[in-house]
């Protein structure tokens, strides 16, 4: 297994136990929202704060994983 599948996983066991009536719409809804805040902070902000940038990639990378999972 790749390490990448090895977060993949653990990342989808803690949503499931975290959002149990998770559903890809709503992954999907808030994968938008997270996408936006990304945005934002990429092209809106005028000084790039590198940190925050990481953790809005990360919110993207959890709700697309939450969205890949929910969608079979």
């Amino acid at each position: 297994m790749s390490d990448l599948a090895k977060v993949q996983g653990d990342i989808t066991e803690w949503q499931k136990a975290t959002f149990p009536k998770a559903d890809p719409w709503g992954a999907a809804h808030h994968l938008l929202r997270e996408a936006e805040e990304l945005h934002r902070e990429v092209w809106v902000t005028t000084k790039v704060d590198v940190p925050r940038l990481a953790e809005e990639a990360a919110d993207c990378f959890f709700m697309l994983n939450q969205l890949a999972y929910t969608a079979g």
